[in-house]
């Protein structure tokens, strides 16, 4: 199961509380993981198949004041958070515990510990939380030429080393498809054709919608440049598309799973650390 959870925080003193608190967050999250299961925390640290928000303000209408989300590709990190690391914290301190801050070199800092206010997992508790499969996603896509999403956070995409925060389709749905993929271990039910490539003569980008570049912070001092906005971006029909009509039905298919799917995924570089947070624009509505 995929899940992205929710947490509704309220800081115990008002001090202001910037949005690039990923990489904390990362360490926190690191923490309750290794207290439970130290073996998964070690791989999560060096592999990923997961994300971590930075503290964002609260949706009107829901319990505290920010929220922290936190999204799994892996069932045993799923079962994990659902059953033991979620149901259990009170307090989210960015003061790590002893022994993770030195298996993982995490830094110690002055940011004030939140007060958790509860938790989502489902999309009838919060729009931006859901638990899933793969096989979910798949059953419940719906063939949308035109795909809206909202990039919550700063966005980047690895080139020689270089993070380029560039709101390329092209771009987006190579990373969605590298991820997928790394999820699925049937080869029948991966993406196969060269997404990129296609999406570069096939997909365009129709609008785009108070779109700037940020910095973001990342672990050891080091900082990244990504956009954030709203993007939308829309399948060319299949007689512009002459050299992939054979693969321009289930590309129209991919793209409605793959926008899904980026919820749980994020997009582009260092999505671990609060970068990359991608949100489908009809969960806003």
């Amino acid at each position: 199961m995929i899940l992205s959870a929710v947490i509704h925080l309220t800081p115990t003193s008002e001090v202001s509380i910037p949005p690039f608190l990923g990489h904390k967050a990362q360490g926190w999250l690191l923490s309750e993981v290794h207290s439970y299961l130290p073996l998964l925390a070690e791989r999560l640290h060096g592999k990923g198949g997961y994300t971590v928000s930075g503290i964002h303000r609260q949706i009107k209408g829901k319990p505290g004041k920010y929220y922290l989300r936190i999204t799994s590709l892996a069932d045993d990190l799923t079962n994990v958070l659902l059953e033991a690391v979620l149901p259990n914290i009170k307090l989210i301190s960015f003061s790590p515990r002893e022994a993770a801050k030195q298996k993982y070199n995490i830094e110690v800092n002055s940011y004030p510990d939140f007060k958790v206010d509860g938790y989502a997992t489902n999309s009838t508790d919060h729009p931006l939380a859901g638990i899933t499969s793969l096989t979910g996603l798949k059953d419940n896509a719906k063939l949308m030429k035109t795909q809206q999403l909202v990039f919550t956070s700063p966005t980047a995409f690895g080139s020689n080393g270089i993070d380029q925060p560039i709101p390329s389709p092209a771009l987006m749905l190579r990373s969605w498809a590298d991820k997928w993929n790394s999820c699925i271990s049937d080869l029948n039910e991966r993406i196969g054709y060269p997404i990129q490539q296609f999406a570069q003569e096939c997909v365009q980008i129709t609008s785009l919608k108070n779109v700037h570049t940020e910095n973001w912070f990342l672990p050891n001092h080091a900082k990244s440049n990504g956009f954030q906005g709203n993007v939308a971006f829309t399948l060319r029909f299949f007689d512009q598309c002459e050299n992939w009509q054979a693969v321009w039905e289930r590309a129209q298919f991919d793209l409605g799973i793959l926008s899904e799917f980026a919820l749980y995924c994020g997009t582009g570089r260092h999505t671990a650390v609060g970068m990359g947070q991608t949100i489908p624009f009809r969960l806003f509505e």
